[in-house]
């Protein structure tokens, strides 16, 4: 039977690796964590210790392969709908102040309910939802020009925006792709907001459950039983750390040279191994490279660079640090929904999912904070970021010191995997399924591949892709289907841009009036005014 080895165990390995064995490939997994499912797993410190994930989860409507995946798994009922997002304010002389809540943002039905609900004034809500359509109905002849443009810069582009709309804006961006506005670029934004739009109801999913019993886990026994089923060989070697590709005079991977490790804790801030068990594997098939893309150029040495220069453009790739803290207390705080709330105008962009509700998991609270904006204190000390956590979340939140239980609190950075982010400019440097090595293969949320947008729904895709690729060259089996999600069309969305533009200055005009006239009224009344 064919072979590939699959370096990195991902939900891009793992996606390859069961459409590979189900067409009979005899596949080995190599991963260096004592877990799989990468970003998207769950792990624990000891067999009896709580599991805990990368961060919380966000699964959109148009994750066609993703939910295709879930299906053949049984897992679908593991997920639930989450039609809202949540927001919340400082507190107020110590009391929860009132949660605000945004409704399938993107359908119809629900647009004067989100501009009427109390996240910014209606005129700014109006403004931020016309900038999403102006993005999205954007002539496809211009749609190259929006690589090399930020978000940030085609909005301030906009004559009617104003700056409380693009707070509105920069934080959804700081939420669900970890990167600045200013960074990030316009044309893979507006990829997500047209996918979304065909399929905006409910907003999102979440998942009842820690991702490692209830999809993962599922997941890799599923794709072990297919192998029994059909007679080839699905291997997980946990805890090996790749550190070499050894190629021979052609340019082919003959010997994968790495380290077998004996805990996490061998692994240094760059994941270069430091002791455990050197093992050298021989490669027979092909290689599906599924890592992110530090791992990558760890791996480019001179004699991959050169048979594939290609690859040593990943270093020019950028990737953002991020803070998840599992966040354990002694009681259960009330008022708190089943949402992802976010922390209005919150230092290191907080935001948190209740997950003893998400999950069900007791009856005291348990929260899962995330601090997207995290670049100016992630290298610091863990317990001084717990400390910073705790501090800013206490401000819209009413507990006390002696609520939290500190000996289950986790935290955990992102720095050896840092979330790779489709900036500005970073699209000549993602690589291609095939480089110049003939027998490796690239996967990734990094590398190009349809979706285009940094999201599982791409990481999924990528390794479908690889596997595609490799079933290919071997001649074995059915074609691997990749279902790709429709796109809101500009030329149809070009008449409700234009007839909203009026409007969109006149909301610009009633923004600016107002604030100008609370301002006066504060000057004249400031003791009314508190």
């Amino acid at each position: 039977m064919p072979q590939v080895s699959i370096i990195g165990a991902g939900i891009a390995g793992l996606a390859a690796a069961l459409r590979l064995v189900q067409r009979g490939f005899d596949v080995t997994l190599l991963e260096q964590n004592s877990f799989v499912g990468g970003k998207l797993g769950a792990h624990q410190r000891h067999p009896d210790d709580d599991f805990h994930e990368h961060s919380y989860h966000m699964y959109l409507n148009w994750y066609h392969n993703f939910w295709n995946i879930v299906d053949e798994v049984g897992v679908r009922d593991s997920f639930f709908p989450q039609p809202v997002n949540a927001y919340l304010r400082p507190m107020e002389n110590g009391q929860l102040a009132t949660l605000i809540e945004t409704v399938d943002v993107g359908a119809i039905g629900t647009t004067l309910q989100n501009m009427f609900s109390g996240l910014r004034c209606p005129p700014d809500m109006y403004i931020y939802s016309y900038s999403l359509l102006d993005l999205v109905a954007t002539p496809a002849w211009r749609h190259e020009r929006l690589q090399d443009t930020s978000v940030l810069a085609f909005m301030n582009s906009r004559g009617y925006m104003t700056d409380a709309a693009m707070s509105v804006q920069q934080d959804m961006l700081a939420k669900a792709f970890a990167s600045p506005s200013f960074l990030t670029a316009s044309s893979s934004f507006r990829r997500f907001l047209a996918y979304g739009l065909q399929c905006p109801s409910p907003m999102m999913w979440l998942l009842g459950g820690n991702t490692q019993e209830a999809l993962i886990g599922p997941l890799e026994a599923h794709i072990a039983r297919t192998a029994r089923e059909i007679g080839c060989r699905f291997d997980v070697l946990r805890m090996h750390a790749v550190a070499r590709l050894e190629l021979d005079g052609s340019g082919r991977i003959v010997r994968l040279h790495g380290h077998e490790l004996q805990d996490r804790s061998r692994l240094g801030a760059t994941h270069e191994p430091r002791g455990g068990t050197a093992f050298v594997r021989d490669v027979a098939g092909d290689v599906i490279l599924a890592v992110p893309p530090q791992a990558v150029a760890r791996l480019v040495d001179e004699a991959v660079y050169r048979h594939a220069p290609e690859l040593g453009n990943v270093r020019k790739l950028h990737s953002q640090p991020m803070i998840s803290m599992d966040l354990y207390f002694r009681r259960k705080l009330p008022g708190l929904p089943v949402a992802i709330v976010n922390l209005q105008d919150s230092e290191f962009g907080l935001s948190f999912l209740d997950t003893s509700q998400a999950w069900g998991i007791g009856e005291n609270t348990v929260l899962n904070v995330v601090a997207s904006d995290a670049e100016a204190i992630a290298h610091y000390d863990h317990a001084m970021l717990k400390q910073l956590l705790t501090d800013v979340l206490g401000r819209y939140l009413p507990f006390e010191h002696a609520d939290i239980d500190h000996a289950r609190t986790y935290l955990q950075t992102n720095l050896r995997e840092a979330l790779f982010t489709n900036e500005v400019g970073s699209d000549e440097w993602r690589p291609m399924t095939e480089c110049g090595i003939g027998n490796l293969f690239m996967a990734g949320d990094y590398t190009h591949n349809p979706i285009d947008v940094v999201t599982i729904e791409a990481a999924v895709v990528s390794g479908l892709q690889a596997a595609e690729v490799v079933r290919r060259r071997c001649r074995v089996g059915q074609p691997i289907d990749i279902v790709l999600p429709s796109m809101a069309s500009d030329i149809a969305l070009l008449p409700f841009k234009v007839a909203g533009a009026p409007y969109a200055y006149a909301a610009k005009a009633m923004s600016v009036s107002s604030r100008w006239l609370w301002g006066a009224f504060r000057e004249m009344f400031p003791a009314l005014a508190r």
